[in-house]
């Protein structure tokens, strides 16, 4: 028989072929793969995305967000009145989600504003919920004002169990005041079927050495440290290319700096690339680089692994909990160009490390970040915070 559950959350992939918070698609499911009947419940950001469709057994909703086709983290400042819209619609389609599926709980992925709308919603229908933190929502929000501090912390005390995405995280919500007990560490994962070591590059792939990124260009990710770097690293290694995936605000300013560099030539920008289709652009990279300000734990990051790539990532708790410099991969100070193109420099010139970090990091993924080796955890979960009730 199908447990019914509805996932609340602040993202889903907007299209079939996004980037977007792709995880999300993959948890979902894979949670049906495993006998739940999967609701999931979004705000439909883009005009051109659909507010009802099916992915195989998964059922997608999307509520009007009010945020006129742009994503909460492009507002530099909390748009109220357009939040209060967003968050009233996102309630009101996780009530009528759980009424009329008669779901188990609620699972909210982010303290805010999904993990608020599944409390008013699990009080309204007197269900369970789970509140998954994913990083900028503990990290960043709450730094932003001591309400919303305040708003966080009465969230992650009053959900029935938190889960969050990596142990740093862990550590923070239990500062909240968050019992230990309530809180599972749940990593998000890999699919190593199709993110894999061994596979095929894309066609026509530069034939010197690759350097890669495919963060979104958000300031928080602060991809244009990749493009101050590069006239340094193109200095030494003149054969090489520099390739940004990805879209986001900043892709403008960015490509503009990397034209007042003269670097332009080496360094393109492929914008949005689908993401059955990453395995082949991480494989054919020398060297994955992730200049990210802040992070929970990076998804891009673990798939980049997962094809033997060695990551060159900025020096963050996030990051930390994968790699160890030198062993598996080397970090670099936040914002830090020139010591960004040093690193990549020392990667460049050292196949020995490459080839000691693809062995330890496919070791690693397999170990540590496969779907079908974490879900278990998720689901034994679900039963402990259902039989509670």
């Amino acid at each position: 028989m199908c447990r019914p559950v509805c996932l609340l959350t602040n993202a889903y992939p907007d299209f079939p072929d996004s980037n977007r918070v792709v995880f999300m698609r993959s948890l979902a499911g894979l949670l049906s793969q495993r006998g739940w009947s999967v609701t999931v419940v979004a705000p439909r950001v883009f005009a051109g995305s659909r507010a009802r469709e099916r992915e195989d057994k998964v059922e997608v909703r999307r509520f009007h967000s009010f945020l006129a086709d742009k994503l909460l983290i492009e507002y530099p400042r909390a748009p109220v009145f357009r939040l209060a819209g967003y968050m009233a619609a996102g309630t009101w389609a996780a009530v009528t989600c759980v009424r009329r599926g008669k779901c188990s709980l609620i699972h909210a992925h982010w303290a805010v504003p999904a993990g608020l709308m599944a409390l008013v919603a699990g009080k309204v229908c007197n269900v369970p919920v789970i509140v998954t933190v994913h990083g900028s929502d503990l990290l960043v929000i709450p730094k932003r004002s001591r309400l919303m501090h305040k708003l966080v912390r009465y969230v992650l005390n009053s959900a029935d169990a938190v889960t969050s995405v990596a142990e740093h995280l862990t550590s923070e919500i239990v500062n909240m005041g968050v019992p230990q007990e309530k809180v599972l560490t749940f990593p998000m994962s890999v699919p190593t079927e199709s993110f894999s070591a061994d596979g095929p590059v894309p066609e026509d792939w530069p034939s010197g050495p690759v350097v890669f990124s495919n963060r979104s260009l958000y300031p928080i990710y602060d991809v244009d440290v990749i493009v101050r770097a590069a006239p340094a690293i193109l200095e030494k290694v003149p054969e090489a290319r520099i390739l940004i995936a990805g879209e986001g605000p900043e892709k403008e300013r960015v490509a503009r700096l990397a034209r007042e560099l003269g670097v332009a030539e080496r360094v393109e920008f492929l914008g949005e690339i689908p993401h059955h289709q990453m395995p082949r652009y991480l494989r054919g990279a020398s060297v994955y680089v992730s200049t990210a300000l802040s992070d929970g734990a990076s998804v891009s990051l673990l798939e980049a692994m997962a094809c033997g790539t060695l990551p060159v990532v900025a020096d963050i708790p996030a990051n930390r909990e994968w790699i160890q410099e030198g062993e598996n991969g080397l970090f670099f100070p936040i914002d830090d160009a020139d010591a960004l193109a040093a690193q990549v420099l020392r990667c460049l010139d050292d196949p020995a490390i490459r080839t000691r970090a693809r062995e330890i990091n496919v070791s690693l993924i397999h170990q540590r970040a496969q779907w079908n080796l974490n879900v278990g955890k998720l689901l034994e979960l679900y039963e402990k915070v259902i039989a509670q009730r």
